[in-house]
C-alpha cells in the first residue's frame, strides 16, 4: 500500500481530496495503448461526499469544516475496472472521520472503499 496527501476541498453538493497529479498519470501509463484509455475529467482527486449520489449528510454545522486541510490517503496500487473506467482503491481513516461526523455512513454506498479514477475508455468526451 502506498500513502499520498490529499487537501479537502468543499463545494455546494459534494467534497473531493485533491491528490498529486503524477500518481493518476503514471497508472495510466502503465495501461496497454490499445485500450485507449483517457484522463478523466476532474483533476486527481479521491470524492468524499456526493450529496447527488447519496443520502445527505444529516450534520451540516460540520460542512466545510476542515476546508484545505491536509488528509493521508493510502491506496493499493492494481489497477481496478468495470469496463468503462479504471481506478485505484483508496483508503483514509481521516476521511472516514469527516463523513461520520457529517452523519454518513464511512464509505459511499455501495462502495467499501475510496477511489481514486486514473481514466476512462469513453469515446468522444
Amino acid at each position: 500500500m502506498f500513502v499520498t496527501q490529499g487537501t479537502l476541498c468543499y463545494y455546494n453538493d459534494y467534497c473531493v481530496a485533491y491528490i498529486d497529479k503524477d500518481i493518476t498519470q503514471y497508472y495510466r501509463a502503465l495501461l496497454p495503448k490499445a485500450i485507449g484509455i483517457q484522463p478523466p475529467a476532474f483533476p486527481a482527486h479521491v470524492t468524499v461526499i456526493r450529496k447527488t449520489r447519496e443520502v445527505a449528510p444529516t450534520h451540516l454545522k460540520a460542512w466545510k469544516k476542515y476546508q484545505n486541510m491536509q488528509v493521508s490517503i493510502y491506496y493499493l496500487d492494481q489497477v481496478k475496472t468495470g469496463g468503462l473506467y479504471y481506478w485505484l482503491e483508496a483508503f483514509s481513516p481521516q476521511l472516514n472521520c469527516i463523513r461520520q461526523e457529517l452523519g454518513l455512513h464511512p464509505y459511499r454506498f455501495p462502495f467499501n472503499c475510496f477511489h481514486i479514477t486514473i481514466g476512462n475508455t469513453k469515446k468522444g468526451v
